[in-house]
Order: structure tokens, then C-alpha cells, then sequence
């Protein structure tokens, strides 16, 4: 008795098959990377804006906020901080919700 080498014969149509479904695997991943890419760069852009409004104001950022800043992946939370951002006195008013 042999093992392990066996080969399954492929019909084409299988073949065909196959082919098409890790094609559609292929661009539905892509695609998929591509759109969390785009995410990723506009809550980076949003990051680095607020960052900029902050320092064109002279609050100053403590290294902890520009992680926490930076870090940050919400789009509505980096555009609250924006809209924050040209009112408050420091960082900290920055973080809390009056």
C-alpha cells in the first residue's frame, strides 16, 4: 500500500472552478486591504492635523497624548478632539467631555 502521494484527478471544469474562486478570494481581499489602508491613512492624517492645530495654538502635548493621539483609529473621536482642539488651554481639556 502507498500513501501520500496520490494525486485527486482534476476535471477542468474543476480546475476552472477553482481558479475563478481563489481569483474572487484574491480581489476580495484586496480589496478589503485596501479600504482598511485608506482608514488607516485618514485617521493618521486626522492625528497629525490635530496635532498641528495644538501646536499652531501653543497648547502643549505631554509624549503620552501624542501616543494616545496617534494611536488613535476613531475618525469621529480624532474629529471631536479637532473640533476641541481650537478652544481648549491644554491637552488634558482636549481628553475630557464637559
Amino acid at each position: 500500500m502507498t500513501s501520500g502521494n496520490y494525486e485527486f484527478p482534476q476535471s477542468d471544469f474543476f480546475k476552472r472552478l477553482l481558479a475563478k474562486e481563489a481569483a474572487k478570494g484574491l480581489a476580495e481581499g484586496q480589496a478589503e486591504g485596501l479600504a482598511r489602508g485608506q482608514a488607516e491613512g485618514r485617521a493618521e492624517g486626522q492625528a497629525k492635523a490635530l496635532l498641528t492645530v495644538l501646536e499652531a495654538r501653543g497648547v502643549h502635548v505631554r509624549d503620552e497624548a501624542r501616543v494616545h493621539i496617534l494611536g488613535c483609529t476613531e475618525a469621529t473621536q480624532l474629529e471631536a478632539w479637532i473640533r476641541r482642539a481650537v478652544a481648549v488651554d491644554s491637552v488634558d481639556q482636549l481628553f475630557t467631555t464637559a
